[in-house]
């Protein structure tokens, strides 16, 4: 987890590295999207604006990292995957 927000400090001052880090970040915005289709047509999730939700989600995970890192460590990892996990599935639930 510390290297990947060491990542992010330098993307802030590194286009080359900034626009790696946009091509993954939507890498993986485009995997939520699959799953929250999925679980949409399983009747799981809401069926309403994937894309949206996916990089909401992706913003409450970097949001639990950057959390993690520089507020609690190790000892509240496992409260705060929970909380994130918690606040994800309300997000997209039916």
């Amino acid at each position: 987890v510390k290297t990947w927000i060491f990542f992010f400090y330098h993307c802030a001052s590194n286009s080359t590295l900034r626009e790696i880090h946009h091509e993954m970040t939507s890498m993986g915005q485009t995997r939520i999207v699959q799953l929250l289709a999925y679980g949409a047509s399983q009747g799981v999730f809401s069926s309403d604006d994937h894309e949206m939700k996916a990089k909401t989600i992706q913003r409450l995970i970097t949001g639990s990292l950057v959390e993690l890192v520089t507020e609690f460590g190790p000892r509240e990892k496992e409260r705060i995957q929970t909380e994130c996990v918690k606040a994800c599935m309300s997000f997209v639930a039916r």
